[in-house]
Parts: C-alpha cells; structure tokens; sequence
C-alpha cells in the first residue's frame, strides 16, 4: 500500500488527519500531495459545516422546547429587528404569526421605546445576546413589565441571520419592588426620625447630666452605684470632690472607713455592711476628714431589684450638710437669743390665728398684766379672753381683727384698748398690728403684733389735757388783757399826739421869736424841743406795732414795685436832703398787706440812710429771687454795718447799738419789721459787716 497522512490544524492544535491510500506501491509528486492537503482542507470545512448545522438544529430544537416550557412569551425576529416574524403571547401578548414591522408601535409603550431600540441597536453591533427589562402592552390593553432576552442566529460567515428571543411577566416582581423601595424609603425614614429621636435623646442625656454635675457641685453632693454581683463601687464627679479625691480613682465601700472620724467608724462599719447586703435602704449621718477639716456627710441608699425581684445593686446618694447644720445651729442660736429678748421685752408680742382664733405665741407680759399663765389664756378661748377687754372696747377691737385681715402686707394698723389687770384695774394697751402669714390662696391666716403698756402715757395725756385747758383758759385771758393794753396804748397814742404836737409847737415858736430868752433858757428849751421830737416817734412807732398787733387786714395779692413807689414817695423829703439813691430791680407779687409792706419798706430805707458814715451817701440795693417755695427779698446798704453777734440782738424791742445823741431812733423800727414778716407767715434775719455795710433779708412764703 502507498499512503498520504495529512494533518488538520485549526487554531494551532491538530482537529484531525486525511488519510489517502493506493492499493500498489507508488511515489507520490508534489502535485498530488498539494491536491491531497487542498481535498483535506474542503473536506474538514464540509464535515464541519454539516456538524455546525446539525448542531445549530439540536440547539434551536432544544432552545424553543425549552422557552416551551419556561417562557411566558417566545418571539422572533428579523436580522436589524426591524420585521418580526412571530410571536407567541401566551395571553401575556397578543399573538402574530404574520410578519409585522410595526411591532415596536404595537408592543411597546412610548416612553420605553427609546431604550428598547438602544438595545438591540447595541446587542446587533456586539452580536451578543439582547437582553433588558421593559414595559410593554399586556393583551388586556395594560402595561406590564416583561423582562426579554434573545440571541443571534449566525450563518457560516458570521453574520446575524434572525434572532430567536424569550421573555417573562415580571410585573409582579417589578411591583414588589416599588413596593419594597417604598417599605425602604419608609423605613430609611423611620430610621431617620429614630436617630434624629435618638440624638436629640442623647443630646437631653448629656444635658440633664450636665445639669446634676452641676447641681451636684451646687448642692455639695454626689451620687453612687455599687453592683452587689461585681462588687463594683461608681462614683459620680461630685463624690470626687465630696472627698477631695482625684476623678476616676478606684474606690471600695471601705473607703467610708478610711475617711471616718474616730467617733464615727462604727456608722462607716454599718454603712459598708448594708452596702454588701444590699437588703434594705438606708440613712447614715457621718463625719469626715477632708484635708484639715472636717465635713458632716448624710448618705441615702435604695436598693435595685432585677425583674425577678432579686437584689441587682444599691444606688445612693452623699450630701454635705455641713453648711446646712451650721445655719440650723444658728438659726436654733437665734432663735432662742429672740424667745430671750421676747421674753425680757417689756411689750407683749403675739402671733394670733385668725382660723383658730387663738394665740400660737406669747411672751410673758400678757400673762404678768392679767394674772393668768399662757395656757389659761389660750384655754379660755376667744369669748372669755374678750371678758378681759373693756365693755366699750370690745366691738373695735372684733372690728380691728377684721381690718387686718384685708390689710396688705407691710401695713401696720393701731388701736388702744383696756385690758383688766390682776386687781381688777383696767390697764390701757396700744396694739401695733401687721400681717404676719397667708396661706396658699393669699388669705391671713396669722397676725403678728406688739402691745404696749401706754397707761402711764395716758394718765399723763389727761394730765396734760387739764394743762392745756387751764392754759387756753388762761391764754384767753392774756389775749383779752392784751387787746384792752393795745387798744388802750392805740388810744393813748393818739390821745398823746395832740399834746406833743402843741408843746413841739410852742417850743419851736418861743426858740424862734422870743428874744429875751437868756442862753440857759435857750438851751432848756432846745432840750425840750429835741425830747418832744422824740417822744412823737416813740408815739408813731407804738402807733405803727399796735395797728400791726390790731388790724386783722386778709392777705392779698401785693405789688412790690408799688410798695416801693409809695415808700419813696412818703420818704421824699429825707431821700432829696441825704442823697441817697435806690437800686431795685423789677419786684414780684406777693400775699401780704400794703400798709405793713409800706412801712417794712420804709422802715429798712430809713435805716439804711441813718447809719451812714460822715459825708457818706446812702445806696440801697433792693433784689428779689426765688428759691424752692419762698420769695427772698434783700435790702444792702453801704453804711456802718454792725457786729455779726448782733445779727439776732438788732430785732428785740427797744434794742439801740449806739447812743440817742449818736443817731436817732427809738430802737422799736426792726422789732416792729419782725412783726410784720411774722404776721405775713415770713421771717427777717440780718448780717452785717463792721465799717462795709448790712444786708436785711425778707422770707417770703409762696
């Protein structure tokens, strides 16, 4: 035999060999062997095919039994998915046996047709499978979610035949997941408010424990945890500073021993054997030492059961309360000093309630003024207490309780009463009265007050109201009098002019035409002449105090500026023969009579020119000003002035500061100007100055 062996290598493996064989021995040419690998090379390309269509059959056999069996829809389609060529519903969709190119129109929504043309457009450049998860038009005319897959039929170039697809009715899984995102978005809500719950939770926590680390360093006090399964001993930061110790610091109930004073280790010793017990609650009271001093600590427990009712922990709290029995102590100090200096007062303190209507405090005066104790006085109840109380005094005193009751808070009511004493004398009392507590609703329901023992005043109030009346009587005598000496000296005044002007008269006439009149003549009846004078100003300054003293003129409106005109006027003569001048600003109005005013005016110009050095002219300065609710009224001279001890001496009645040959004057001017500022509700003070001049001030009231 001859024989050609050709070896088949696809892909660099050997896929087969040709075999061609000759029964006789022979020498093949090179033609023949490259016709024996051509014939090799069509025979595996032929054989090959054959199995690729065989297969390819099987496949799409076992491909349509399976979307058979599988699939709710099975479709085909066109190269470019342009046309397609069948379609079974399965009463998913409307079935076609028919070609139909407006198939994407018939099946397809319009808001998903966009997407479903990108993907077969992208799954025929590929030649990959199509696949996507759509909506499309159910055979009931409504939408339904179908999830579609196909693959590409290939010829023996490779390229896209037909495509063979399957698609499912996922509608129920696409609505279970609407559903569930919704459940998800309900729940990432819920999980949301749950952590904003639970920060803003965390947040009150870190608040509320800011506040009793707070309240726990203001209060001086701290709180614990002991865990009777662990022996664990937790302290909170105020504990620390209770016992001056470093926070975080190990601590065991032992620690109550080591701090203890030596008077108070047994009450340490009951502390840490109730704490290990963990039975019952308990209250200690004990004293520590804390650096050099020493602090009295109340420690309070309650023990913590789990849900089966066993023991689980004990939980407390210490609170230093040292400060707190200091103030007790002090307050309990004073306490007993105020019951002492009660009990030593010589006035009667009460506390009375009004709804029992009976003393809750007595000291011991009302007891030592009646002659019954306290507890008699309390016992004898409200209608036998007011058997003590004068007749007449009873109903206001009743009335004056009742006052109470509606006065407001720190308003203080008075009333005087008789109260009987031991030997049955009535003993006047002086009841000063507040409110001393009200009740939750703001109604009195206690009284404080302070009786006093006024009867020694009152005896002397009608001791002195006899005085008074003996001195009215008197006084009314002594005004009486006085009207019959002012008007006898007003008429005898008057009654005294005649004459004096007469004896004035003759005695300026005989020193001016009688001739014969020897020198010592002269001189007697100059001395004469000059006593006269006056004699007639002392009668015109009388006259002048007893019109004030007499006429009861009312007060009216007065113009100064008038009063001054008038003065001038009446003061011409001596104004011209002096040379004096009279500065004055514009003057007010006021309350007074114009008369008096006049001769106030005149009176204080007239001194003003008397007192004035040798060839000195006088200058008046009159002014007027206003302060608060008076008027204050000036006069300033440049004359002699006068000793400021005199500023007070110069108004008493007949008071001079110089000799009647010096200056003239009867030395009741100023007193008679007092008078008048008197009588006008004013007064008149004087300052003057040796050698520079005197200022005469005038009060008025406005």
């Amino acid at each position: 035999l001859s024989y050609i062996c050709v070896p088949v290598i696809k892909n660099g493996e050997l896929s087969g060999i040709f075999f061609l064989t000759q029964t006789e021995p022979r020498a093949w040419t090179t033609a023949e062997l490259e016709m024996a690998e051509e014939i090799a090379e069509q025979t595996w390309s032929a054989v090959a095919r054959a199995v690729a269509e065989e297969r390819l059959r099987e496949s799409e056999e076992r491909f349509r039994s399976l979307v058979t069996a599988t699939s709710d829809v099975f479709y085909k389609m066109s190269a470019d998915w342009t046309v397609m060529y069948r379609l079974e519903g399965r009463d998913l969709l409307v079935n076609t046996d028919a070609p139909n190119d407006a198939w994407i129109k018939t099946y397809i929504p319009e808001s998903e047709r966009s997407k479903v043309i990108s993907a077969f457009e992208k799954a025929i450049a590929s030649k990959q499978i199509f696949e996507l998860e759509h909506q499309v038009f159910g055979a009931t005319g409504k939408l339904s979610w179908v999830y579609s897959r196909a693959v590409p039929k290939l010829n023996s170039e490779g390229e896209i035949v037909e495509w063979f697809g399957a698609a499912s009715d996922i509608t129920l899984r696409k609505e279970a997941e609407v559903q569930l995102k919704d459940f998800a978005l309900m729940l990432e809500q819920q999980v949301e408010e749950r952590t904003y719950d639970l920060n803003r939770s965390t947040r009150e926590l870190e608040k509320n424990l800011a506040i009793l680390e707070q309240a726990e360093e203001i209060a001086q006090m701290g709180s614990w945890e002991y865990n009777l399964t662990s022996g664990s001993f937790n302290w909170s930061e105020g504990m620390y500073r209770l016992f001056d110790l470093p926070q975080g610091l190990l601590v065991k109930p032992e620690i109550y021993l080591d701090f203890a004073l030596e008077e108070d280790r047994p009450v340490a010793r009951r502390i840490i054997k109730n704490l290990k017990k963990g039975q019952d609650s308990f209250e200690e009271t004990m004293q520590i030492h804390r650096g050099d001093n020493t602090r009295l600590l109340k420690i309070k427990s309650s023990v913590v059961k789990d849900e089966n009712g066993r023991p689980e922990k004990v939980i407390g709290v210490d609170l230093d309360i040292t400060d707190i029995r200091e103030a007790e102590n002090k307050v309990a100090e004073s306490r007993r000093l105020l019951e002492q200096t009660a009990m030593t007062s010589p006035d009667a303190i009460t506390i009375y309630d009004l709804q029992k209507k009976e003393p809750v405090y007595l000291n011991n005066c009302l007891s030592e003024w009646t002659g019954r104790t306290l507890d008699e006085l309390v016992e004898m109840g409200i209608e036998g207490r007011l058997r003590l109380i004068h007749p007449d005094d009873r109903l206001p005193l009743l009335h004056f309780n009742e006052m109470i009751a509606l006065a407001k808070d720190g308003d203080v009511l008075r009333l005087e009463y008789r109260i009987k004493t031991t030997n049955d004398d009535f003993r006047w009392i002086r009841n000063r009265s507040k409110v001393f507590q009200r009740d939750a609703a703001d109604k009195v329901t206690h009284i404080l007050s302070i009786l006093q023992d006024v009867s020694e005043e009152k005896a002397a109030e009608r001791l002195l109201k006899n005085l008074n009346t003996s001195l009215e009587q008197q006084n009314k005598e002594l005004e009486a009098k006085n009207d019959e000496i002012t008007s006898f000296a007003f008429v005898a005044s008057h009654d005294l002019k005649e004459p004096i002007r007469k004896i004035h008269t003759f005695s300026d006439w005989l020193l001016q035409t009688e001739e014969n009149l020897s020198e010592h003549g002269v001189q007697n009846l100059t001395r004469l002449h000059n006593a006269v004078k006056r004699l007639d100003t002392l009668v015109d300054d009388i006259v002048a105090l007893t019109k004030v003293h007499i006429e009861k003129e009312d007060l009216r409106d007065v113009n100064l500026n008038v009063v001054l005109n008038r003065a001038k006027q009446e003061m011409n003569e001596s104004l011209e023969r002096s040379g004096a001048s009279i500065v004055a600003e514009d003057l007010p109005i006021v309350r007074g009579v114009e008369n008096h005013l006049v001769y106030l005016f005149k009176n204080l110009i007239s001194n003003s020119i008397k007192f004035q050095p040798e060839h000195n002219k006088a200058v008046i300065e009159i002014k007027a000003v206003k302060i608060d609710s008076l008027l204050k009224l000036t006069f300033t001279d440049n004359g002699i002035g006068f000793p400021p001890e005199y500023n007070k001496r110069i108004f008493q009645m007949f008071r001079r500061l110089h000799g009647k040959t010096e200056y003239e004057g009867t030395g009741m001017g100023l007193a008679i100007c007092k008078r008048i500022m008197e009588r006008h509700g004013g007064s008149i003070t004087a300052e003057g100055t040796p050698e520079k001049g005197a200022v005469f001030t005038c009060w008025f009231p406005l």
